[in-house]
This record gives C-alpha cells, sequence and structure tokens, in this order.
C-alpha cells in the first residue's frame, strides 16, 4: 500500500513538472490528495474489518466465559446451600463438603482424618452464603449485560470504520466541491484569457482596418484633388477671361472715344477753315478790287493791310491743319496702340490662364504625389498589418491550444481520481472554454474581414455589445474629414459604419 501511493504521488509529481499548469492546478492537487486519502482510508477499513472475526470471536468466548461463570456460580451455590442445611461442614476446619469435592477430596475421608464431625449452618449463614452468591451472581450478570451490548474494541473498530467511511463520503462531497470549483475558476481565468488574447486580436484587426480605410480614403482623394483642381482652374480661367473682357471693352471704349475726339476734330477743323476761307475769298476778292485802283495811295495802304490779313489768314490756315493733323494723328496712333493691345490680350488670353495655372497644377501636383505615397505607404502598411494579424491569430490559437492542452490533462487527472474512488467530478469545462474562444475568435475575424460591405452583419451573437473593443478605431473615424468618412462609408458595411459612429 505504501508503494502504490509512493509510486501515484511520484507520477503526479513528475506529471506536474512536464507540463504547465493552470490556476486551478491546487484544485485538482486537492482532489488526487483526497482521493489518495480515500483510497488509503478504504485499505485502512479493510485492515479493521479483516481484524474483527477474530475480536467478535474473543467476544464471543468471553460472554460464553461469563456465562459459564454464573451458570458454575448457581451450581456452586445450590451445593453449597443444600450442605449447609444438610450439616455437610467439617467442624475442624468449618470447610464445606462442596468445597472438598471441588478438590476432589473424600468429606468423610477428611473427617477421619482429623477426626472431626459434620455440623449443620445456622440459619444467619444460609443467608449471608445467599447474599454473598446473589452479589457475585448480580455482578456478573451486569457484566454480561454490558459485554452483551458489545465489546468495547469491536465497537471502537466498527467505530473507526464508519468515521472512515463518514470522512470517506466528506471527502467525496469535496472532491465534486473541488472540481465544481476547478470549473469556475478555469471559467473566469479562460475568459480573463480570451480577453486578453481578444483584445490583442482586436488591436490588430484595427491596424488592418485603418490601413484598409487609408487605401481606400486615398484612392478618393486622388479624384477629389483632380476635381478641385477643375473647379479652381474653371474659376480663375473664368475670372481672368472676365478681366480680359472687361479690359477689352475699356480698350474698345478708348478707341470709340478716340474716333469720337477725331470726328470733333475733324468737324471743328472743317468749321473754322470754311470761316477762314470765306474770309480768305473776301480779302482776295477785296485785294483783286484794289489792286485794280491802284491809282490811290489810300488804296495802297488797304490793299498792304489786306496782303498782310491774307498772309495772316493763310498761316492761320496753315496752323489750324497743322495742329488738326498732329491731334488726329496722336488719336490714330492711340488707337493703334490699343487695337495692338485688344489684339495681344485676344491672342494671349489662353496663355494668362496657364500662366496663373501653373502654381494650382503645382499644387495639384505635389497633393495628388503625396497621396500616392500615402496610398504605397498605406498598402504596405496593409500587408504587414495582415501578416502580423495572421501570425497574432495563429500564436493565440496556440496559446488556446496549449491551454485546452493543460486544462485536457487536469481534467483528466481529476477524472481519473474521481473514477477510482468512486466520486463524481465536473467534467465540462474543456468544452466550454473551446466553444467559447471558437466564438471569441470568429467575432474577431469578423471584424477583420466583414468590416467591409461582403456581409449585413458583423458582429455574430457572440460579439454583440463587443464594439468597444473598437475604441481606436472609433477614434480614428472621428478624426477624418467629412469628405474622407464619406469614401470610408462608401467602402463599409452600412450597419457597421453607423455603429462606429455612434
Amino acid at each position: 500500500m505504501k508503494n502504490y501511493m509512493y509510486c501515484l504521488a511520484l507520477i503526479v509529481f513528475c506529471t506536474m513538472k512536464l507540463h504547465a499548469q493552470t490556476v486551478g492546478v491546487g484544485e485538482v492537487s486537492a482532489i488526487e490528495s483526497k482521493a489518495g486519502s480515500i483510497e488509503a482510508a478504504r485499505l485502512r477499513i479493510l485492515q479493521i474489518e479483516s481484524e474483527l472475526p477474530q475480536l467478535e470471536k474473543l467476544w464471543q468466548d468471553k460472554l460464553q466465559k461469563l456465562r459459564s461463570e454464573i451458570e458454575q456460580i448457581y451450581k456452586d451455590r445450590d451445593n453449597l446451600i443444600a450442605d449447609m442445611k444438610a450439616g455437610a461442614r467439617c467442624s475442624k476446619c468449618n470447610e464445606w463438603k462442596s468445597e472438598f469435592e471441588k478438590k476432589g477430596q473424600n468429606f468423610e475421608k477428611h473427617l477421619g482424618e482429623v477426626k472431626g464431625y459434620a455440623i449443620p449452618a445456622t440459619t444467619s449463614e444460609l443467608e449471608t452464603a445467599r447474599k454473598g452468591f446473589s452479589e457475585k451472581i448480580a455482578i456478573l450478570k451486569v457484566q454480561l449485560k454490558n459485554l452483551e451490548k458489545g465489546d468495547n474494541t469491536i465497537l471502537k473498530k466498527k467505530e473507526q470504520i464508519q468515521k472512515l467511511k463518514d470522512d470517506n463520503d466528506r471527502l467525496c462531497q469535496e472532491i465534486t466541491l473541488h472540481s465544481r470549483n476547478y470549473e469556475m475558476i478555469l471559467l473566469n481565468d479562460s475568459k480573463a484569457k480570451h480577453k486578453m488574447w481578444s483584445d490583442e486580436l482586436m488591436a490588430s484587426a484595427v491596424k488592418t482596418l485603418i490601413s484598409d480605410d487609408k487605401i481606400t480614403i486615398c484612392k478618393a482623394k486622388i479624384p477629389r484633388i483632380e476635381k478641385e483642381f477643375q473647379n479652381l482652374s474653371e474659376e480663375i480661367k473664368q475670372k481672368l477671361k472676365n478681366d480680359n473682357e472687361k479690359l477689352l471693352q475699356s480698350k474698345n471704349n478708348s478707341i470709340s472715344a478716340n474716333e469720337q475726339k477725331i470726328n470733333t476734330i475733324q468737324t471743328l477743323h472743317e468749321s473754322r477753315l470754311l470761316q477762314l476761307q470765306v474770309q480768305l475769298q473776301e480779302l482776295e476778292a477785296l485785294k483783286n478790287g484794289l489792286q485794280k485802283e491802284l491809282s490811290s495811295d489810300s488804296i495802297e495802304a488797304r490793299l498792304e493791310m489786306t496782303g498782310k490779313q491774307l498772309v495772316v489768314i493763310r498761316d492761320s490756315i496753315t496752323e489750324i491743319e497743322k495742329q488738326t493733323r498732329d491731334s488726329i494723328a496722336l488719336l490714330e496712333a492711340e488707337n493703334k496702340k490699343l487695337n495692338a493691345e485688344i489684339w495681344a490680350l485676344k491672342t494671349g488670353l489662353p496663355n494668362e490662364q496657364q500662366k496663373a495655372l501653373l502654381p494650382l497644377k503645382e499644387k495639384r501636383d505635389a497633393k495628388k504625389k503625396e497621396t500616392e505615397l500615402l496610398h504605397a505607404a498605406a498598402i504596405s502598411e496593409l500587408a504587414e498589418n495582415k501578416k502580423s494579424f495572421a501570425e497574432k491569430t495563429a500564436q493565440c490559437q496556440k496559446n488556446n491550444d496549449v491551454y485546452i492542452t493543460e486544462i485536457s490533462m487536469e481534467c483528466t487527472r481529476m477524472y481519473a481520481a474521481g473514477q477510482k474512488v468512486g466520486c463524481p467530478v465536473y467534467n465540462s469545462i474543456k468544452g466550454t472554454v473551446v466553444s467559447n474562444w471558437n466564438e471569441t475568435a470568429t467575432c474577431v475575424k469578423a471584424v477583420a474581414s466583414l468590416a467591409k460591405p461582403y456581409s449585413t452583419n458583423v458582429f455574430n451573437a457572440y460579439c454583440k455589445g463587443q464594439d468597444s473593443y473598437m475604441s481606436s478605431y472609433k477614434s480614428f473615424l472621428a478624426s477624418l474629414s467629412s469628405e474622407d468618412k464619406l469614401a470610408v462609408k462608401e467602402a463599409s458595411n452600412a450597419d457597421w459604419f453607423e455603429l462606429m459612429m455612434r
């Protein structure tokens, strides 16, 4: 028995050393220890029970001996009373005939040898003898009655057996309780482990989602940059066109004004020239008339004066013509310049527009290049995050498999210990942990793969209310511009996006 218990303890010790243990291993050890105690107690019970037959025989012998003693005392009493009544007592030694007979001696022979004679007992002696026998018989009957109730050694052995059995029943209940405690401890521990692993996986899944959304945002941003450029380009081109048209109108108005001035100058010139020509004609007519009357001094003086007037008028006509030509030439030159500027405005508008758009194009190209770089970085980041997520998923699955193996071994130990001593043990925690992890892993995978519009239901039943894992993703969405949010929404599951935006 001792060798068996030693071997059992050694096996358990080696098993514990070779394999990792869960936080509930104390309950397993307690079950194995209590099962060992039950086995030891059962062996002790067998040992005690094997001693009972001999003890029973000794007890029965004691009973028989007491009964025989009582019976013998009855006989001795009856014989003695008979002798006392018959006068069968030696006068010399005061011993009764029955006492000699017990010794195997002849009473009559004894009397002859001692020269004595037989004498009877007195009434007082009879009463004393009866009382003495009664007391002996009463004492022996009490002893017999007490002994009939059971032998103290046997009773103690049976009490010991019962106590061992009661202790075993209690230990068996405790084994069941330990197995239930083990399941409760492992359930809480597994939930904590699963939460830790799922938090780690969810953080990795969120990184994957964010990388995916960055790609979506970059893809949507490039057309927006181009559209923004086109809109601003149209605004700038239209503004330049409007400014050009206003300038053209201004220059055309200046040309029209100059042409009006030329017409005015020509009209004034013609009017003044006509007046001077009339005066000139009148003076020439006067001169011609005076030349015919040259005989008179007064006529000569008038002629000279008329000639001077003619020179003045002719000079005035020449000056007026010169001024008119110069004024018209200036205005015509200005109009020529204006027409050249109008031509330049008309033909130079596209170049001016392209020149004005050049900084905008550079800004657009810089934004597009930056977005393309971000897009490439996001693609690389997504690949890395997917790889990391896959590795973390595999590692967490491996951790859970190791954990399940530990639980399985400990459950096997508990079941074996309980079965060996016939005590019921709880044995459902392994299935519960496997089921819980499968649901947790499915939840995380759903978040990682179903956030985009491939399904109408992202969170399964187990995941319901688990969106608290997504706080970092919600923060990311909250930081986006309205245009970027719209791009992510269009590429995501509608219910999912609305849930994340709450």
